[in-house]
């Protein structure tokens, strides 16, 4: 594949609501560039007999299973916050 041209590194960046300046739109023309002459190369191989796999490893889950517990007390949780007003948990605004 040929290199990304100038306009096609502008219409990435526009669409991404990048500004770029004129070094990182060079700059980016040949990494882009390599990337997808990277990925046409590797679309290339033969991986018929190929065995799909998730994971690289024999990786498990490491969590543990839920369990139902009991609630927590009220007046243990309100007595472990920061800030209180009576019997609820004082936070900061989201919206102002």
């Amino acid at each position: 594949m040929d290199n990304l041209s100038r306009e096609e590194i502008l219409k990435i960046s526009e669409l991404s609501y990048i500004d770029l300046t004129d070094e990182e739109i060079s700059r980016l023309q040949k990494e882009l560039s390599d990337i997808i002459n990277y990925f046409t190369l590797l679309n290339k191989l033969d991986t018929k007999n190929v065995e799909v796999t998730g994971h690289t490893t024999q990786a498990q889950s490491v969590m543990r299973e839920d369990e139902v517990q009991p609630p927590l007390k009220t007046e243990n949780v309100i007595n472990n916050a920061p800030q209180t007003a009576g019997e609820f948990i004082k936070v900061p605004p989201v919206l102002e």
